[in-house]
């Protein structure tokens, strides 16, 4: 990861299509959600379907090896994805938070591989894989959406896998606001709790809190509320990509 690219993730009003009568019609999310994409009365039936939830910090939204009956649409927060090696133990990933779909592996009856976790608070839409179908089977517009989506969880598994082989706190600590903010949207991030992030990054808290601090002194972020940052999205990418930074090829 020499060099993280910022993918702001809010579409712009004149990006997202007036849906009149749905519950889906103001969401700033709707260029990247699955139902937000589809078009005409089919899709206009899906999306009164769709039912909001929310989950508690360290609430289970799919276990791994479990297969899910519905698609569940990340609205706000970060879940951390968790897989079991070897020992059994259920270790920490990934992180992902706003625009991820939980239960894409259930869509083809295959159980999910990761454990999802909600890492603090989290809201999502959900919908049955059965409403997401047309005439028994997955429409175009349903094959498109959802390739589109696997790709996506692809990369963010194949960054964060990236990620993990960094040498060095303060540089996974830099990455890890990098995708954070990919992840959020937007260059004030939300973090989460430290002890996520340091079973995340496997290190002590007390090692997360002094990369926070010497990221802060290099002026990549500011500090503006409790586990909230501002990140100089263009100078983090600049410390990253430099030739004496150590993730510079």
């Amino acid at each position: 990861m020499a060099r993280i690219h910022f993918h702001p993730l809010y579409p712009t009003q004149a990006q997202v299509p007036h849906r009149p009568n749905s519950k889906c019609s103001m969401c700033v999310l709707s260029a990247q959600c699955p139902v937000g994409q589809l078009l005409g009365p089919w899709a206009d039936a899906v999306r009164k379907a769709v039912t909001f939830n929310s989950f508690r910090p360290g609430q289970v939204l799919l276990g791994q090896g479990e297969v899910s009956d519905r698609f569940r649409f990340i609205k706000t927060g970060l879940v951390l994805l968790r897989q079991s090696g070897a020992g059994g133990v259920a270790g920490p990933v990934a992180l992902v938070g706003r625009g991820y779909m939980v239960g894409l592996m259930g869509a083809s009856g295959a159980p999910s591989l990761t454990q999802v976790e909600a890492a603090g608070p989290v809201s999502v839409c959900e919908f049955s894989y059965g409403v997401f179908r047309q005439d028994g089977g997955l429409s175009e517009q349903g094959a498109r959406v959802e390739h589109e989506l696997k790709v996506r969880t692809l990369q963010t598994l194949l960054d964060w896998g990236r990620l993990m082989r960094m040498r060095g706190v303060l540089l996974r600590m830099a990455a890890t606001l990098g995708l954070l903010v990919q992840e959020q949207g937007e260059h004030r991030v939300r973090l989460p709790s430290q002890r996520v992030l340091a079973e995340l990054l496997a290190v002590s808290r007390e090692s997360v809190g002094r990369a926070l601090e010497d990221l802060a002194g290099k002026g990549l972020l500011v500090r503006v509320g409790r586990g909230v940052v501002d990140v100089d999205v263009p100078a983090l990418q600049a410390w990253l990509s430099a030739p004496s930074s150590p993730a510079a090829p």
